[in-house]
């Protein structure tokens, strides 16, 4: 399995420089969780070549990415378009954790038996587990073991992700960790054959001759790469308001911080580190958009999204030259209103952070212009409520 061992001594500095009590149990945690799975997942690699040898001829349909900066509005969408079965299959958290056809399918008969067992004791373990695992992401991120979601596991296992920062906030001292598409040409190649490796097995178990359908927040450092292996892939790209999505981005990283370095200020060095980092977001997705076939890109701004889902999502499958299903098409309100039930009511703002709207036009301009997006009037605009 590929491994970016440039980013482990990049680790071991900052565990050097910046150990606390706090820091140090969830470091070892984290390191003790990524070698356990590395080898369960190294273990059921071999299971699954012994028994089912066709993955190796397992076809990979023309994927569609979801992607823009985070609280864009990628959940809303993504959550919303995998619930079209016919045309699409999306990875679940475990599935993204463990792309393996004997945990898919071994997980799958225990969902079939759990349902002809009185109470599901499998099922209610499930939200059990949910409810605790995940209770710090309430209000920020809607999660669950098994609920849609991006495939960042896979990269957080390899250590290419700038997820890591959640729990090393030190992103000016990851430099290794941060975008794959400036890795020497071997590494980019490992670690896609690595992700195309997770996606065969996977649609081997799901596909069903369906296209994969991913969302990603952290897309913009692979981009690239990606569209380098999968070049026949669909980009929907959801660009949201930066004076919006930038503090609220913001503010989900520096909330999570706070349970294990509270010392760790709203106005700082690693969250100005991290404002740099969602900037060169816009502008490496902003470069895609202008480069990119414009036959098999959706731009959609996130307020459109926000204010009128149906029409966005069926404008999106026109565009794509996909036909609804009639089933997912007679349940597209009654699943907009289940998705859209989850909507943050904070509020942020780019002063409380440190940084001025002014700095952010001027590192943007060009992506004001192109979205026809509001400049600086001189006062802060609030971040609106965010889905996704």
């Amino acid at each position: 399995m590929y491994l970016n061992r440039g980013a482990l001594p990049e680790l071991a500095a900052i565990a050097r420089h910046r150990a606390s009590p706090r820091r140090v149990f969830v470091w070892a945690s984290y390191a003790v969780g990524v070698a356990l799975v590395r080898g369960f997942l190294t273990l059921t690699r071999w299971i699954d070549d012994v028994i089912w040898p066709g993955i190796a001829e397992q076809r990979v349909e023309p994927p569609v990415f979801i992607f823009g900066n985070a609280r864009s509005g990628t959940t809303l969408l993504h959550r919303v378009m995998s619930c079209d079965e016919d045309h699409f299959t999306t990875m679940k958290l475990y599935q993204s954790v463990f792309p393996r056809v004997c945990i898919i399918e071994t997980i799958g008969a225990l969902g079939r038996l759990d349902e002809r067992v009185p109470g599901r004791p499998l099922h209610a373990s499930v939200r059990f587990l949910n409810r605790r695992v995940f209770r710090a992401w309430d209000g920020i991120h809607e999660m669950g073991l098994d609920r849609a979601e991006e495939d960042e596991a896979i990269f957080t296992l390899s250590l290419i992700t700038p997820a890591l920062v959640l729990a090393f906030p030190d992103l000016d001292e990851l430099e290794s960790a941060a975008f794959l598409d400036d890795k020497p040409e071997a590494e980019r190649q490992a670690c896609l054959d690595l992700y195309d490796d997770a996606l065969r097995r996977f649609l081997y178990a799901r596909g069903e001759g369906r296209r994969f359908l991913n969302k990603s927040v952290l897309f913009a450092p692979r981009i690239g790469s990606m569209l380098e292996r999968y070049p026949e892939a669909n980009l929907v790209y959801l660009v949201r308001h930066p004076f919006e999505a930038i503090p609220s981005f913001l503010n989900m990283f520096h909330k999570k911080w706070l349970t294990h370095s509270p010392e760790i200020e709203a106005d700082s060095r690693e969250v100005r580190a991290l404002a740099r980092l969602a900037i060169d977001y816009y502008r490496r997705s902003f470069e895609t958009c202008r480069s990119f076939d414009a036959k098999r890109l959706v731009a959609v701004r996130y307020d459109e999204l926000v204010a009128d889902p149906k029409a966005t999502v069926l404008d999106i499958y026109d565009r794509l030259g996909i036909e609804p299903g009639p089933a997912f098409e007679a349940r597209l309100d009654e699943i907009l209103v289940e998705q859209k039930a989850y909507m943050s009511s904070h509020r942020y703002s780019l002063e409380q952070f440190g940084l001025s709207e002014q700095d952010i036009y001027e590192e943007l301009e060009d992506v004001f212009t192109e979205f026809d997006f509001a400049p600086p009037v001189g006062e802060s605009i609030e971040a609106r409520s965010s889905v996704g």
